[in-house]
């Protein structure tokens, strides 16, 4: 493979589960929810489902547990979020602590009745390497490199941006979820029930991030640890943020952020001294597009209301 095949092909592994948890998350922004325990949910997922892959042997059973896992949890989000009325800051950063927490005592507790000799659960199963071969583009130069040779969930993500986009802009459920999000108020006037809504929309949110944190442990990494997931839930923050919710925008930033962090580890390969300054351009570069984003939406807002200036 050569330099530029290795940097596609790693920017669709980079950017896979940055796009599948952006894509969550904009689903409960468009409830006007900024989950910040998308990380928590992805920690909780690659936690589960590795355990259950380690004990059972079973890439299915794994994803099953990861599914239901993310179902759970984005229930409990649910029913503080909106139920309790709780701050939903707040409670994304409890997710995300009591993730970490959680994940340290489970790998704390194996090692102790013997079952681990190391401080991560190991995925030993050979599925979770599967990669998917489409022989006729495989050989294809640059095509083959972002079309073939990818683990299960790389093109579960296309369905994924499907079923999100479908949902959004030709369901009924959708078209309640935005209407709720430009007002409440008006929601409820017109019979829409709310609450029910929201929660319906934070737990498929909440599944959909569960897949990033089962690719990120079992397909990508291959163990888990409580730091397995290094930020990619803030990440995709910013990648929904930036695309104003939309999943079309959202996905692009996902890609940028994606070949960003494959530019850094293809070049960081080319020269170790560069390599630990080189880790850090990924987070740099969302820094730079949140700024320039952020600028942008005051410039057409000020924009538009010049135009109703006497």
């Amino acid at each position: 493979m050569n330099f530029v095949d290795s940097i596609l092909a790693q920017t669709i592994i980079f950017a896979v589960p940055i796009i599948i948890s952006a894509l969550g998350g904009l689903l409960a922004y468009k409830i006007n929810i900024v989950n910040i325990g998308l990380e928590g949910f992805m920690v909780f997922s690659a936690l589960v489902s590795t355990v259950v892959m380690y004990f059972t042997g079973s890439y299915m059973w794994g994803l099953l547990s990861a599914i239901a896992i993310s179902a759970i949890m984005g229930l409990i989000y649910a029913f503080f979020a909106v139920t309790q009325k709780a701050n939903f800051v707040i409670t994304g950063f409890a997710i995300n602590i009591l993730a970490a927490a959680v994940g340290g005592f489970v790998i704390k507790h194996l090692n102790t009745i013997g079952k681990l000799n190391q401080n991560s659960i190991p995925v030993t199963l050979e599925q979770s390497k599967m990669q998917l071969i489409i022989p006729a583009v495989h050989d294809i130069p640059i095509l083959g490199a972002l079309l073939s040779g990818h683990t299960p969930m790389v093109f579960l993500t296309i369905v994924l941006f499907v079923i999100v986009s479908v949902f959004l802009y030709k369901t009924r459920m959708g078209m309640y979820t935005q209407v709720i999000g430009e007002s409440e108020d008006a929601a409820r006037s017109v019979g829409i029930k709310v609450n029910k809504v929201k929660y319906i929309v934070l737990i498929m949110s909440a599944v959909i991030v569960g897949f990033a944190g089962f690719n990120i442990a079992v397909e990508q990494v291959r163990l888990f640890s409580p730091v397995v997931i290094a930020g990619t839930g803030f990440i995709a923050i910013a990648a929904f943020y930036c695309g104003d919710g939309r999943p079309g925008r959202t996905t692009i930033y996902a890609l940028i952020f994606g070949l960003t962090q494959s530019l850094a580890m293809n070049i960081g390969l080319m020269n170790n001294a560069l390599a630990q300054i080189l880790k850090t351009v990924p987070y740099i570069t969302i820094i730079i597009v949140l700024t320039i984003n952020s600028l942008l939406k005051v410039r057409n807002k000020l924009d538009r209301g010049a135009h109703y200036v006497d």
